[in-house]
């Protein structure tokens, strides 16, 4: 029980850590315009960006406020403005229960490892371009519920998704606007999302789910905790997701008690013997999900 119990200060002090993370990425290339600084920004807010999704992933759980309503509100903020919505939550909790199964909705995000080093680079080309976006987003577009005709509207939280989801595009628009510099919205804030942040989230879902050795349980197979440094931490684990079979094994535990749970779970010998320990992100992506060259 005593590892359930969420924090709130560490919570609200790691979400004005991201905001003030963002406008200072902003500002670096506002005070100082140039190509170094654009790049240093671009990717210190794809960065931020996939923490925004973390947070959002953890307002799925319930597990930033005690209070539901604050846990929600949150999620939304964190949510809207990278594209998600707290109608996420059915497809997570699925995900959960059905994690290394043909039922799994994220099961795209990682069945095909490991792979040769050409597929897994033409993959991060797609990310890297954009194209892996636009794709999810017209797949994603095609399976959104709609009214069944125009007399019938949207329920309201489909209604909420669709105001939020414009609002806080207008609202980063708006602020890149107060600044005078309107078009950085694309530049440090639609493409980064698109492209770099993209990629990062599709990295970050081989590394914790990819089947690289056989327990004999389908599920057991796919979790993996991974050790990491500070810039794998920004990049690949915000909010301790790093301890991704933890996440898996307790999804009632907050983000901070994940080390404390990890480091519980170490003691006993049955999860040593089901749980991969890897080195790093990166180590783990081209070392194990790669087929070294000439291998079937």
């Amino acid at each position: 029980m005593r590892l359930r119990v969420r924090d709130p200060l560490q919570t609200v002090v790691y979400l004005l850590s991201v905001g003030v993370g963002i406008v200072l990425a902003v500002c670096l290339y506002v005070w100082a315009p140039g190509p170094v600084t654009l790049i240093a920004a671009f990717v210190l807010i794809a960065g931020l960006q996939h923490h925004l999704s973390i947070v959002h992933h953890e307002a799925v759980h319930h597990l930033l406020f005690a209070s539901r309503r604050w846990n929600e509100l949150i999620g939304c903020v964190a949510a809207y403005p990278v594209g998600f919505t707290m109608a996420y939550r059915r497809q997570h909790f699925d995900h959960h229960n059905l994690l290394g199964t043909d039922r799994d909705p994220d099961l795209p995000n990682y069945r095909s490892y490991p792979t040769t080093l050409s597929t897994m680079l033409l993959a991060i080309a797609k990310d890297l371009s954009g194209v892996a976006a636009v794709t999810q987003f017209m797949r994603q577009s095609r399976h959104t519920p709609r009214p069944p005709s125009m007399d019938e509207p949207f329920s309201p939280k489909s209604r909420r998704d669709v105001v939020g989801l414009a609002a806080a595009q207008l609202g980063v628009l708006a602020a890149f606007w107060a600044v005078g510099h309107p078009t950085l919205y694309l530049t440090l804030w639609l493409l980064p999302l698109v492209t770099l942040a993209k990629t990062l989230t599709h990295l970050r879902n081989i590394a914790r789910h990819a089947q690289i050795r056989d327990v004999g349980d389908p599920e057991l197979s796919r979790y993996r905790t991974t050790r990491v440094g500070p810039i794998e931490r920004f990049f690949f684990a915000p909010m301790n997701f790093n301890y991704h079979a933890e996440h898996h094994f307790y999804p009632m535990i907050p983000w901070h008690n994940l080390p404390e749970a990890h480091r519980l779970l170490s003691s006993h010998p049955a999860y040593a013997k089901a749980v991969e320990t890897e080195r790093g992100v990166l180590h783990f992506i081209f070392r194990k999900a790669v087929q070294p060259a000439g291998a079937a």
